[in-house]
């Protein structure tokens, strides 16, 4: 099995790798510019293989080119494979559209594959307490936030806490309760099907970027509409439930 962990330059995905692996196999930290990882970098730990490829936002085109070379070799080989997508400053409680756009690729390469049923897990790094804090309350933004990453395929979300003073350090290792929770979340991820007959990726794809903002805008019709003639779609058991399986570690 492999697990593969996308998200831009500078979210903390290496960072994140590195913790759920219990020691530094990907290059993290502060750069300028492009980020560190420039190719994919791999490790085999217990039957999986854990992946690092580079941002697919790079401030880097080559490091875009190669992202996207990168995955789209990874699910054209045979084998079953689990995605979690990192993210980061989503408040005023807007996915964006680079973010959308990734995971949309990635459904699309590999759905066919899998009965049109792909799903990953989403990880909120880097949250503050004011966000968490609206994340429990659940207003209507925050509802509608959620529930488009469902709509797009996301089937769990972990929050991450901000660590002060991280953004200065290369190579650090998060807190072993946090690192112990990430590789959970990770592990629990349901599997997809990938195979030779995967569709190919390209982050840099700006007609299907444009694309994916209107299906975004489409999704938030549709959430309203849901809201209008269901009352119980924000609340209780009788309406999808955008925060089962919730979980915020604390790493500050």
């Amino acid at each position: 099995m492999k697990a593969l962990i996308l998200g831009e330059t500078g979210s903390g995905k290496s960072t994140i790798g590195n913790s759920l692996l219990g020691h530094a196999v990907f290059e993290s930290g502060p750069s300028d510019g492009g980020g560190l990882t420039t190719g994919k970098q791999s490790i085999v730990v217990d039957g999986v293989e854990y992946i690092d490829i580079p941002g697919y936002n790079d401030a880097n085109k080559e490091n875009i080119r190669v992202a996207s070379e990168v995955v789209s070799d990874i699910l054209k080989e045979k084998d079953s494979i689990v995605v979690a997508f990192v993210i980061q400053n989503v408040v005023p409680w807007r996915l964006k559209n680079t973010d959308a756009f990734a995971m949309n690729s990635f459904v699309n390469a590999i759905k066919h594959l899998n009965d049109h049923n792909i799903q990953f897990g989403v990880i909120m790094n880097k949250v503050d307490d004011d966000f968490v804090e609206q994340w429990e309350e659940s207003n209507t933004a925050c509802m509608n936030f959620k529930a488009t990453l469902l709509e797009l395929g996301c089937s769990d979300f972990l929050l991450i806490k901000k660590r002060r003073g991280m953004n200065k350090e290369r190579n650090v290792m998060l807190a072993d309760d946090v690192s112990n929770e990430i590789k959970r979340f990770i592990l629990a991820l349901p599997r997809n099907t990938t195979g030779e007959k995967a569709g190919a990726i390209a982050f840099d794809d700006e007609e299907e970027l444009r694309e994916v903002e209107e299906k975004l805008e489409r999704i938030q019709t549709k959430i309203i509409q849901m809201q209008a003639t269901t009352p119980a779609y924000d609340s209780g058991p009788s309406g999808p439930d955008p925060t089962a399986g919730d979980c915020c570690c604390s790493i500050s």
